[in-house]
């Protein structure tokens, strides 16, 4: 699974504790996970997520709107600059 976000959960719920336990009850789920722009919680939540479900964090630096749709990805791998 992808999950892709761009920005911290919203919704009074810890993803962290969920993907835990998926992980306890020995799903077979893989979870990679993306952050567009996201601030350091959100990062930290998503890095979260990845790690206890066998998947990889990357992140996506923020640029301005005019050039989302015609500029080419730059993908950072967790941990470069």
């Amino acid at each position: 699974m992808v999950l892709v976000s761009d920005g911290r959960e919203t919704c009074r719920a810890d993803p962290c504790v969920a993907a835990k336990a998926l992980a306890a009850a020995d799903v077979k789920l893989v979870v990679h996970t993306i952050g567009l722009g996201v601030d350091a919680a959100a990062r930290s939540q998503l890095q979260c997520i990845a790690s206890v479900v066998r998947g990889s964090y990357l992140m996506r630096a923020a640029e301005p709107s005019s050039r989302r749709c015609s500029a080419r990805p730059r993908w950072r791998r967790r941990g470069s600059r």
